[in-house]
């Protein structure tokens, strides 16, 4: 079968998220014409391929992954994971590289692991400790704050009794593991994560409201943006928190209201990490594949 060169369409992935990571970084959004325009392209080579080959299966092959995509992104979209940019943007990258379900090229059919399936996994993983080391560096940019904010939240009375168990267990489990013969290794690194994931879990919940909710004008509102308060007027309700962010609709009854600013979550700009997982990919290609071949 006659296909279009990996690289080229590598090559048009990467380029739409260089770009929309840029805009990501900038402006917390994604252009939808960048994203719609990946999608369109992904469907049209595989329609060329298509009519190349005299094969029904690249076609349905691109549509499937624009599918599959779909699905994988209103998973997360829904559950207010990701925004919308982020959403169609896998949407796109589904298009482009598509997924063999059906057909004499069936994944399930050759055993192999479908390339869409290792590349979402490593978006996953990677845009995950990219979140991870973003929020850090936004605590440690506002660190005085947060300490401050630190020292009156761990005063309440439910989390100190939630760091004295965690103190116990922990200190329990290090402490035995030092007199074990077997199983040390396990005590000690449970008893260590139990305590250092309690107290950063609680650091970041503290963080979040400082670094990440901010005040803006009604004005400046865009589809998807998450407000993070009740806005009411008069005892009547005029907008309630979803987890998928405001629609145009919000924004008109909200400017018509006369509100003039709301505080909004701005949201961590999730593309680089689709960058960052896709330029991992091209690099450890084999290997992961190989990798995953052994899991399964």
């Amino acid at each position: 079968m006659i296909t279009i060169n990996s690289w080229i369409i590598n090559s048009i992935i990467l380029a739409g998220l260089i770009i929309a990571s840029i805009t990501d970084i900038k402006k917390r959004e994604v252009p939808d014409f960048l994203n719609f325009f990946l999608i369109t392209i992904g469907i049209i080579i595989g329609s060329i391929t298509s009519i190349i080959n005299h094969s029904i299966w690249p076609i349905i092959a691109s549509i499937s992954g624009l599918v599959t995509g779909y699905i994988i992104a209103a998973l997360m979209y829904y559950s207010g994971q990701w925004g919308g940019g982020d959403a169609k943007m896998l949407m796109g990258v589904g298009s482009l590289i598509g997924i063999n379900y059906f057909g004499p090229n069936s994944f399930i059919i050759n055993n192999q692991i479908p390339a869409l399936a290792s590349i979402t996994l490593i978006i996953f993983f990677a845009g995950a400790i990219y979140g991870l080391i973003y929020f850090l560096i936004l605590i440690l940019i506002n660190i005085k704050q947060v300490f401050r904010e630190s020292k009156k939240v761990l005063k309440q009375k439910p989390l100190v009794i939630i760091q004295i168990i965690t103190i116990l267990l922990s200190t329990s489990l290090i402490i035995t593991g030092f007199f074990m013969k077997h199983n040390q290794n396990i005590l000690l690194i449970t008893g260590t994560f139990i305590l250092v994931g309690v107290y950063t879990s609680i650091i970041f919940k503290i963080a979040e409201p400082i670094i990440m909710n901010k005040k803006i004008s009604v004005k400046k509102l865009v589809e998807g943006d998450w407000i993070t308060k009740t806005i009411k007027k008069n005892n009547k309700i005029i907008y309630k928190f979803k987890p998928t962010g405001v629609e145009e609709e919000d924004i008109k009854n909200i400017l018509k209201e006369g509100i003039k600013t709301v505080q909004v979550k701005e949201g961590i700009p999730f593309i680089p990490g689709f960058l960052i997982g896709f330029l991992i990919f091209l690099i450890l290609n084999n290997w992961i594949i190989n990798f995953l071949k052994q899991l399964i």
